[in-house]
């Protein structure tokens, strides 16, 4: 911060001299630190970049100086990445932001209907400006304001017409007392109206051992009391909320989702978009408690990149408008799933089998907008474009079997699994592979929980590729370029990303051709996706382990030599492109 305050126009300086001292100051509780290390593979970093130490980059943004490329965003704020030294940009997707606190003297600037109620608002904003942390009571009463101006003022914070009042009843809820009778119990669903209101804490299991929850052996007793002495800080704090919010109920996944009972589980949790709600027309926090500043880059409000908003859109258009404009709800129902997926895969499960099980109740909400089968993480139309998610930040693949191999949802890292869903002009985009037939073997009725199988069955080239590193210097690009890759013996531009950090991968292999997107308005060249597979122990069976396309910054183009392989591009008079695709190496085969 020294170094952003004595030279604003941005520039860089080193973050720490080793992944050493990285480590320890994340261990050490650094909240910067902590938050790079969320994105980055270190482990992976190290083997291939070892200890060059990290540099932290920064861009700043005042009243004359504009560094920072988003009018949306307020003066004084800042945009932090890490860099590698011998690759200036290599990390600069590990960035995030800062901006600065909302002081008292931007109140005055905030409208109401009257004037009794904004001086409200601006003594109970400026009271919280004053509090040391979020125990505080004037930050207490800040959120109780939120609450009642959601409850009583916001108009799309319901669910009316989409979900009944029972389907939003949770199966159990704690019962919080109140702080004169300082007693809690487990109520279940009979015992609390289908109509209430109730708090719920969203929270990380961690790794603390012994720790509380609900079990069948202690169902009977915690209707009586729950032991309140034994409770982690967090929940004794989510119970101190809760009543200063004036609620009398609260939902805390362990304590109200039985944890030796797989039925339960699985059933609890695909509920989860019924039991967690938000308020729908607000993002705000103590420093900025009458609203985020806006971001022009997100174009709208991230809340409306939900599935229930769609859902409230489409409900209340004219049906026929619908159905004329269904590749339009197609193409924002993909971008709110590719969203959805890609925070998700930043995240850290405690427990990584339940990858499937915890985006699940997301994944039901959007089905009545995709209007097809679920699969895996994946949706069964336009399923030829979601396969080539990249490998090249995949961390590791799941030591036990939880989805094919095909699917997002098998692998550990982040996923940018619809930068593959272009959609650009339905000319443009050409499959070259066919998929006859999809299946998932269901582990219960879910449709949308875990999975015992799968498979796809395919009909589509199938060309003989062996990963090839040619240099120690190419060892050191493989994350971010690719390792080279000859095709049917023929040297190529394209590159293989493999999966996960493995070791060498026994051959034979072979490059699975998924598409081509023509870029009309960039000369010849093109975007190409493909699939690394490698046979299993049954014939004509292969599992996935990798993706293949160009080098970072490159683009396929027809004089590639592997190019005749595929097709061949045809040209009108008037300048228009089409591609043909020709029969060479197609093959029936599955992947699993």
């Amino acid at each position: 911060m020294k170094n952003i305050k004595s030279n604003p126009e941005g520039g860089s300086g080193q973050h720490h001299r080793s992944y050493i001292l990285f480590q320890e100051a994340v261990d050490g509780g650094c909240l910067i630190c902590k938050r790079l290390e969320r994105r980055i593979n270190l482990q992976q970093l190290s083997a291939y970049y070892p200890e060059p130490g990290l540099t932290m980059s920064y861009d700043y943004k005042s009243e004359t100086i504009g560094n920072v490329d988003d009018p949306g965003l307020c003066d004084g704020t800042i945009q932090l990445w890490l860099a590698l030294p011998e690759i200036d940009d290599v990390l600069r997707n590990v960035s995030f932001t800062l901006v600065p606190i909302q002081s008292e003297d931007n109140i005055a600037t905030l409208r109401h209907d009257d004037d009794e109620s904004l001086e409200k608002t601006n003594n109970v904003v400026a009271e919280s400006l004053k509090a040391f942390t979020t125990g505080f009571p004037e930050c207490l009463a800040l959120g109780t304001f939120w609450l009642q101006k959601c409850i009583q003022q916001h108009t799309t914070c319901d669910r009316p017409a989409l979900v009944s009042a029972e389907e939003m009843r949770p199966s159990c809820l704690i019962d919080v007392g109140t702080f004169e009778q300082d007693t809690l119990r487990l109520c279940l669903r009979a015992d609390f109206p289908a109509y209430l209101r109730y708090a719920t804490l969203s929270h990380c299991w961690g790794v603390i051992q012994d720790r509380v929850h609900l079990t069948q052996r202690c169902l009977e007793a915690w209707q009586t009391v729950i032991p309140n002495e034994a409770l982690m800080s967090t929940f004794k704090d989510a119970v101190i909320v809760t009543r200063n919010l004036g609620m009398r109920y609260l939902w805390i996944d362990s304590l109200c989702i039985i944890q030796d009972s797989k039925s339960d589980w699985l059933y609890e949790s695909s509920r989860m978009s019924n039991i967690f709600w938000e308020c729908n027309e607000l993002e705000a926090c103590e420093s900025w408690p009458e609203g985020m500043p806006p971001r022009q880059y997100d174009h709208v409000s991230s809340k409306a990149h939900s599935p229930f908003n769609l859902q409230r859109d489409l409900l209340y258009k004219d049906i026929g408008n619908i159905a004329s404009n269904v590749s339009d709800q197609l193409r924002r129902s993909f971008d709110i799933w590719g969203r959805i997926v890609q925070t998700y895969s930043q995240s850290r499960l405690t427990y990584g089998e339940d990858k499937l099980v915890a985006i699940s109740a997301l994944a039901s909400e959007l089905k009545p907008l995709m209007q097809c089968r679920y699969l895996a993480g994946h949706w069964e139309i336009d399923l030829i474009r979601q396969l080539g998610w990249p490998g090249s930040n995949v961390i590791a693949r799941a030591a036990r079997y939880r989805a094919p191999s095909w699917a997002w949802t098998s692998v550990d890292g982040i996923s940018m699994f619809f930068h593959c869903m272009h959609y650009s002009h339905e000319k443009c985009f050409f499959p070259l592979a066919e998929i006859l037939h999809a299946q998932v073997d269901l582990a219960s009725e879910d449709e949308f929980g875990p999975v015992e199988g799968g498979y796809l069955e395919i009909r589509g080239k199938l060309l003989s590729a062996n990963s090839l590193i040619d240099s120690e210097k190419d060892q050191k690009m493989v994350p971010r370029f690719g390792k080279p890759l000859p095709i049917q013996e023929t040297a190529t531009q394209l590159r293989f990303y493999q999966d996960a950090d493995e070791p060498e991968i026994e051959k034979p292999l072979y490059c699975m051709p998924l598409s081509l997107i023509l870029l009309c308005n960039e000369d010849d060249r093109m975007l190409f996706e493909g699939l690394m597979l490698q046979p299993t122990e049954t014939l004509d069976v292969y599992r996935r382990v990798g993706s293949i396309g160009p080098s970072l910054g490159e683009m396929f183009d027809e004089h590639d030599p592997v190019f005749p392989l595929l097709g061949q591009i045809e040209r009108s008079s008037s300048g228009g492109k089409s591609f043909t695709g020709n029969e060479l190496h197609f093959a029936l085969f599955r992947i699993v």
